[in-house]
């Protein structure tokens, strides 16, 4: 496999690697990472299952990488899902309305909690009336 990180035409550097349990995808994954910070990248790992914590990480990957580790049910993270997002288009900021942000955390809440059409109606138009 050859993945081209660093091509100049390529703005997605996802990568996907999956298989079976005990086929080596946290030691893979580890080695990328030294190789990243080899190359001076930073990253970032959303870990659920404590493989990346420091006691299972590689040895020589902790060494290396000297991890700073968040846990979340400790610390949780300052992210307010209700601040208005913006964009920028050619130099033109494009703030988010009251309305695109109601329907943005209303469909969230409502995909995650399964709460159906009229409970995410009701939340859209109480966030809506909240911001």
């Amino acid at each position: 496999m050859y993945w081209e990180f660093g091509h100049k035409d390529l703005t997605n550097r996802h990568l996907f690697v999956f298989g079976a349990s005990g086929t080596g995808k946290t030691y893979t994954i580890q080695a990328l990472l030294c190789e990243l910070g080899d190359a001076g990248q930073n990253t970032l790992i959303v870990d659920y299952t404590s493989g990346f914590t420091n006691t299972q990480m590689e040895p020589t990957a902790r060494k290396k990488l000297q991890p700073r580790q968040h846990v979340i049910r400790r610390e949780p993270l300052p992210i307010n899902p209700f601040r208005q997002q913006a964009d920028v288009i050619d130099d033109m900021l494009l703030e988010e309305s009251p309305a695109i942000t109601a329907q943005r955390v209303a469909g969230v809440f409502g995909e995650v909690y399964q709460l159906g059409s009229q409970p995410t109606s009701a939340l859209y138009k109480a966030i809506f009336e909240g911001m």
